[in-house]
C-alpha cells in the first residue's frame, strides 16, 4: 500500500493516516509513504523528526516496529541527508527512494539552482553501492496499450518493487527474467516464449479475482481496472551472451523487437481474454456517447469490441532492466534506455552494483531515462492511432 500524507495535518492532530498505518502494520502489509507539507529550514526539519515520532509510535507493538515502511521524498523540500538520518533512526533502515522533478533533470541557467543540482546528484551517486541506497524516482505517468483508456498521473510508489503507480491503484506482480528464457548466445525461441505468456497470463488473470486489498480504494481499483506488472528484467544480460555492442543501434533493435513482442502477446491474449471472460469493467461501465446520440453510443461500443481488453496496463520496466547484472555495465549501455519506451509503468528498485560510473554518468543515465519516460507517451500515442 502507497499513503500520501500531509505533514501538516498528521501534526496538527489528523488520525487518519495514522490509523490506516497502524492497520496495515498489523496485518503485515508492505508501507509505502509519500510525504509533503513538511515546510522548509530548521521547522521542516522539526516537523519531519516529529511526524516520524508519531509514525513510529503508530507502527510498533510492546516497544518493537512491526514495519519498516519505505520512504518516498520529494526532493526540494527539506535536505535528504537529515530527513534520511531521521527516518533511519526512527522508523528503521527500510527501502528509501527521492522523487527528482524537473528543476533536478533540466539545465537552468539559475547558477544556484545547478549548484544545488550538482550537490543532489552527488549525494545520490556516492549512496548508489551503500547496503540501503536512496532511489531516484521519476516519469510520474502510466500508460496503456488499449487505446481507448487515457494515461495517468502516477503519483504513489508501491514499497516492493519501487513502482511508481496512480494512487490508490492495485497491481499484481510477475517477474518475467529474459536471460532464463534464453540460450547461452542470448537467444530466445518464439514458442518458448509464447507458450509461457500464455500460461501467465492465464495464471495472473485467475490469480487477481483472488486478491483482497486491506485498502478501500485498492479494492475498487482492482475491480475496475484489474492492473497486472509483467515485469521484464534481464536485457542486459542478453547483450552480454550475445557478445553485441550496446552503443551500436542493431543492438537496441533486437531488443525492440524482444520486448515489443512480449507486449503484443500480452495485448492479444488480453484481449482474447476480454472476449471469453468479460472485458475490462472500466470500458464496459463507460457509457461513453450518453448524451450525444445512438450513433456516438454505437461506434463505442464498436471500438470496445474491437479494442478492448481485460487488464489496463501489463508491462513492467525499469530503467536498470538495460545494465547487466552480471557484469560490468559501462555507460554505453545507456544507448540502450530508448527500450523502456515500450513499457505501461516503470519501477525503481534493485540498482545494479556493478556500475563504474562517474557522478555525470549517473546522472546523464537517470536524465535520459526520464527523458524517455515522458516522450513515450506522444509516441505511444502515435502508435496506438488515436
Amino acid at each position: 500500500v502507497a499513503l500520501p500524507v500531509s505533514v501538516r495535518d498528521v501534526l496538527a492532530g489528523d488520525d487518519e493516516f495514522l490509523a490506516n498505518a497502524r492497520r496495515f502494520a498489523a496485518a503485515a502489509v508492505p508501507l509505502s509513504i509519500q510525504p509533503r507539507d513538511c515546510g522548509s529550514g530548521r521547522k521542516g526539519i522539526m516537523r519531519w523528526q516529529k511526524f516520524c515520532e508519531h509514525l513510529r509510535d503508530a507502527l510498533s507493538s510492546k516497544g518493537r516496529l512491526r514495519s519498516r515502511p519505505a520512504i518516498c521524498l520529494h526532493l526540494h523540500e527539506l535536505p535528504l541527508p537529515a530527513c534520511c538520518v531521521i527516518a533511519d533512526a526512527l522508523l528503521g533502515r527500510g527501502p528509501r527512494f527521492v522523487y527528482l522533478d524537473s528543476l533536478q533533470m533540466d539545465v537552468h541557467r539559475s547558477r544556484r539552482v545547478e549548484e544545488r543540482s550538482a550537490a543532489n546528484w552527488t549525494f545520490l551517486w556516492r549512496l548508489r553501492h551503500s547496503k540501503r541506497p536512496l532511489q531516484p524516482v521519476y516519469g510520474g505517468l502510466v500508460k496503456s496499450a488499449c487505446p481507448l483508456l487515457a494515461s495517468e498521473a502516477a503519483t504513489a510508489l508501491l514499497p516492493e518493487g519501487g513502482l511508481l503507480v496512480p494512487t490508490g491503484s492495485h497491481w499484481l506482480p510477475v517477474t518475467l527474467r529474459l536471460d532464463l528464457l534464453a540460450n547461452r548466445h542470448g537467444d530466445i525461441g518464439d514458442a518458448v516464449l509464447d507458450e509461457l505468456l500464455g500460461l501467465a497470463m492465464n495464471a495472473a488473470d485467475t490469480l487477481l479475482d483472488t486478491q483482497a486489498p486491506l485498502c478501500r480504494q485498492q479494492q475498487c481499483d482492482l475491480r475496475e481496472n484489474r492492473r497486472i506488472a509483467f515485469r521484464l528484467s534481464g536485457f542486459g544480460e542478453l547483450v552480454i551472451r550475445s557478445r553485441r555492442n550496446p552503443a551500436d543501434l542493431s543492438c537496441l533493435q533486437w531488443l525492440q523487437e524482444i520486448a515489443g513482442r512480449i507486449r503484443a502477446r500480452l495485448h492479444e491474449r488480453s484481449g482474447a481474454l476480454a472476449r471469453s471472460r468479460g472485458v475490462l469493467p472500466t470500458l464496459a461501465d463507460n457509457d461513453f456517447g450518453a448524451g450525444f446520440g445512438d450513433n456516438w453510443r454505437r461506434h463505442w461500443q464498436r471500438a470496445v469490441l474491437r479494442s478492448g481488453v481485460r487488464h489496463r496496463n501489463l508491462v513492467v520496466m525499469s530503467p536498470y532492466a538495460v545494465l547487466p547484472a552480471t557484469a560490468t555495465a559501462g555507460p554505453a549501455f545507456t544507448d540502450l534506455l530508448p527500450l523502456i519506451a515500450l513499457a505501461d509503468a516503470w519501477s525503481f528498485a534493485v540498482p545494479p552494483i556493478s556500475t563504474n560510473w562517474n557522478v555525470s554518468q549517473f546522472s546523464q543515465f537517470h536524465r535520459r531515462a526520464r527523458a524517455v519516460i515522458q516522450g513515450s507517451e506522444q509516441a505511444s500515442f502515435i502508435a496506438d492511432g488515436a
